[in-house]
């Protein structure tokens, strides 16, 4: 593998995360929109099932973003 490769790797990497990370702020909100900001006053049982469900909307819709956007990185 050439330095270049290597470079121009670091350079994709760098335009993913990027991206990505533009998407974040939309992600946060759909979550909070759907099962609040916080979990405060809860028990440990319902912060435990409010977080798992927040966790599974925010990354469930990071990965429809990310498809719609049409943002798959490239296989090479």
């Amino acid at each position: 593998m050439s330095v270049y490769h290597k470079v121009k790797s670091t350079e994709e990497n760098i335009k993913y995360v990027q991206e990505r990370n533009a998407l974040i702020p939309t992600a946060e909100r759909h979550a909070d929109k759907l099962c609040g900001s916080t979990g405060q006053g809860m028990s440990d049982f319902e912060r435990e099932q409010w977080v798992a469900k927040w966790n599974r909307i925010f990354h469930g819709t990071m990965d429809n973003l990310w498809k719609k956007e049409n943002l798959l990185p490239e296989k090479t």
